[in-house]
């Protein structure tokens, strides 16, 4: 019960990390966790060996944590009985993260291969030079696209990783960092053209186009919303083309959940009711050549459907601020019960020593009055024997003698 109230709160801060990421942060983020990694896995050191693992998920969990907020969460680390071993490792990180640079941070270079086939992204970095250490050295990899924050994507062991297409861009940032938990190790930035590994020619088209919500209706014949999307032609030029439409739940974006190819600049997608989605496209010339790439994908909200025409779809897609207003209020909304709880589990736990020590003392005070008793009993006694006189139980008998007598 302790560890499940410390994960879900772990969860749920989650969930606003990325707003605002500072390097220092990842840097202590990452070392922090690859302390993790050192002190509670055994033989392969990896991520996903650490998940596995309740101490070592713990302490993965706990190390953002810390990081985002340590005045608050700082109380957490004298609570052994709901910080265990694995947030404990971390709480030690997070007050003691003075991380030292080496002398220059390693290089790394980086490429990106797009996959057809699986319709991802493989990004894949070597260091110039292997650094000297035993420690586990954790590398970041973070995202940003124009006028956007730097976000976290993942944190591995190893050289590469694989992103869903809809995630990455020709005006998407990357940073990958690295350190182990004494140093930070390396440091590169790069961009998406620049890193990408192309085997075939692509078009890069037309700058700016994504695309744009027509209409969405409930479907007379099921449950779903039949969502009419649409987006610019290839130039006639290029002879016949294909467009591939990918559409996905923004609550699990690595995912397709919807997948058609067509001829037609169009498309209508069947939809779940109350959900939000990220539709793109792809354009593909008769040669099979890419047409250039969305440069953002349509925000869906199926939450707010409009029966009719939509002639000015941008207020449609203005929910992300309501989104995040009242994903923030769930948060705080959660953190404080959570709180609460920790605090109500002490109070309750404290009430219950002071009543059983109260008890402890009002049995101790009877025991005592009763040994005072008896001794004062047992020297009325001996008095009574010294003097002479019978004692109450003699005096009763003799009582007993004269009324048998009178009768």
């Amino acid at each position: 019960m302790r560890y499940l109230v410390l994960v879900l709160v772990a969860f749920c801060v989650r969930s606003t990390y990325g707003e605002n990421v500072l390097m220092e942060t990842v840097f202590a983020v990452t070392a922090c966790r690859s302390a993790c990694l050192d002190e509670h896995t055994v033989l392969v050191k990896t991520e996903k060996n650490c998940k596995d693992d309740l101490n070592c998920t713990m302490c993965w969990e706990t190390c953002e944590m810390m990081n985002q907020n340590l005045k608050l969460w700082r109380s957490l680390c004298t609570v052994p009985e709901v910080c265990l071993p694995g947030c404990q490792t971390a709480c030690k990180m997070s007050t003691d993260n003075s991380l030292s640079e080496n002398d220059a941070l390693v290089p790394l270079s980086v490429t990106t291969k797009f996959d057809r086939d699986t319709k991802r992204y493989t990004l894949h970095w070597i260091p110039e030079r292997l650094p000297e250490s035993r420690r586990t050295i954790l590398y970041t990899v973070l995202f940003k696209d124009k006028g956007e924050d730097w976000q976290i994507i993942t944190q591995t062991v190893n050289y590469a990783v694989e992103i869903k297409g809809n995630l990455i861009g020709r005006t998407t940032a990357i940073r990958i960092l690295a350190a182990n938990v004494t140093h930070q190790i390396a440091f590169t930035e790069t961009n998406f053209v620049n890193s990408l590994v192309t085997e075939k020619k692509v078009y890069l088209g037309d700058g700016n186009w994504s695309p744009q919500l027509v209409s969405m209706v409930r479907s007379d014949t099921s449950t779903g919303i039949l969502t009419t999307i649409t987006w610019p032609r290839i130039p006639e030029e290029f002879g016949p083309n294909e467009y591939e439409v990918s559409w996905n739940a923004v609550g699990d974006p690595m995912e397709v959940t919807g997948h058609l190819q067509t001829s037609e600049n169009k498309a209508v997608l069947t939809l779940w009711p109350d959900s939000i989605y990220l539709v793109t496209v792809d354009r593909y010339t008769s040669d099979g050549i890419i047409y250039g790439d969305t440069t953002q994908a349509l925000v869906i909200n199926t939450k707010k459907l409009i029966s009719s025409h939509l002639g000015d779809v941008s207020t449609l897609c203005n929910f992300e601020d309501k989104f995040h207003i009242s994903n923030s209020a769930y948060i705080l909304v959660f953190v404080v019960v959570s709180v609460s709880y920790i605090v109500l589990y002490f109070i309750m736990s404290k009430v219950a020593r002071e009543g059983r020590e109260e008890d402890r003392k009002k049995a101790l005070q009877a025991s005592l009055m009763f040994d005072k008793a008896n001794k004062l009993r047992k020297v009325l006694v001996n008095q009574e024997l010294i003097n002479g006189k019978p004692s109450l139980s003699d005096t009763r008998n003799s009582s007993k003698k004269e009324l048998i007598l009178s009768v």
